[in-house]
C-alpha cells in the first residue's frame, strides 16, 4: 500500500476499521494527490447536524456523563485522522523533497497516535455501555480544514490552533476526572495530552524553521478567515505544555493574551 492508498482508504471508506489502519503498512510515500468533499463515514457515526452539548461537570460523575464526554472526544480524534490523512495530499510546493518525506513520515507517525486516543477513548466508552455512533458527530474542524490549501496553512489551524488548545483541554481534563474519582479516565487524558505536546511542537517547529519573521506574524497570516487565536486555547491557559512543545515566549504571550469579540471563542474562563 502506498501513501495515496492509505489515505483514499482513510477518507473513502465509511469502515471504522478502514479509519483506524496502522500508517506502519505503508510500503511507499509515493502517489497521486487527491482531495475530498467530505470523508465517508458509515451510516451509525455519520456527521449529524443535530445539537449534542457537552456534559457538564456534574454530569460527568455519572457513568453516561464520562461516556458521552469521551464519545465527543473520539470524534475529535477521528476527524484529526481524516484530516491528516487528507493534509498527506497538500500542496507541497514550497518544500523540498526531503523536507516533504520527512514531513510526511512525520504526520504518518501523528495519524497513528490519534488513532490509538480512538482507541483508548472508545475502550473506555464501551466500558461505560456506550457505542461509538450512539451521540451525534459534528464536522466543524473539517469545514476549517477544508479551507486550508498548503502545509504550511495546515500547520497553523491544525497544529498550532486546534491541538494547541487541545494542549488546555486534556489538561483540564486530566485534573476534572482525577478530582471525581475517575482515575483511569484521567490517565488516558494525561496519555493525550503527552502526545498533543509533541504534535504542536512539529507545527512549530516547521513554520518556524521557514520563516524569520516573529511567529505571531505567520500564523494569523495562515489561519483561514474567521479562525482567531482565540481557538488555540481551552477552558484555562496552560503554559508549561506549551514551553514544553517549544513555542518561544513571545507567540506564548500573544496567544494567552488574544481577545477578541468572536462570541463562540469568547470564554470567560480563559486566564490572562
Amino acid at each position: 500500500m502506498n501513501l495515496e492508498q492509505f489515505s483514499r482508504t482513510i477518507l473513502s471508506s465509511g469502515k471504522l476499521e478502514d479509519k483506524l489502519i496502522n500508517p506502519s503498512i505503508i510500503s511507499s510515500l509515493e502517489g497521486n494527490s487527491f482531495s475530498v468533499d467530505r470523508p465517508l463515514r458509515d451510516l451509525k457515526y455519520d456527521f449529524s447536524n443535530k445539537k449534542n452539548k457537552f456534559p457538564k461537570i456534574h454530569y460527568l460523575e455519572k457513568d453516561e456523563g464520562t461516556a458521552k464526554a469521551l464519545h465527543f472526544f473520539a470524534n475529535h480524534e477521528l476527524l484529526a485522522i481524516e484530516i491528516m490523512a487528507a493534509a498527506l495530499m497538500l500542496d507541497f510546493k514550497n518544500q523540498n523533497e526531503a523536507e516533504e518525506l520527512k514531513i510526511k513520515q512525520q504526520i504518518l507517525n501523528t495519524i497513528a497516535e490519534e488513532q490509538k486516543h480512538f482507541k483508548l477513548y472508545q475502550a473506555k466508552f464501551n466500558q461505560l455501555g456506550v457505542e461509538f455512533g450512539d451521540h451525534p458527530n459534528n464536522d466543524f474542524f473539517w469545514k476549517l480544514f477544508k479551507q486550508t490549501s498548503s502545509i504550511e496553512e495546515y500547520f497553523a489551524l491544525v497544529s498550532l490552533t486546534f491541538e494547541q488548545a487541545n494542549l488546555d483541554f486534556a489538561q483540564h481534563f486530566h485534573h476534572l476526572f482525577n478530582k471525581i474519582e475517575r482515575k483511569e479516565t484521567a490517565n488516558i487524558m494525561k496519555t493525550v495530552l503527552n502526545d498533543e505536546i509533541s504534535h504542536v511542537g512539529l507545527g512549530y517547529f516547521w513554520l518556524n524553521k521557514w520563516n524569520t519573521r516573529p511567529m505571531r506574524e505567520v500564523y494569523l497570516e495562515l489561519l483561514p478567515e474567521l479562525v482567531t487565536p482565540s481557538r488555540a486555547k481551552g477552558i484555562s491557559f496552560c503554559e508549561e505544555p506549551r514551553q514544553r512543545a517549544k513555542l518561544d515566549q513571545d507567540f506564548i504571550n500573544f496567544i494567552r493574551d488574544y481577545n477578541d469579540d468572536y462570541k463562540i471563542t469568547s470564554r470567560k474562563q480563559w486566564k490572562k
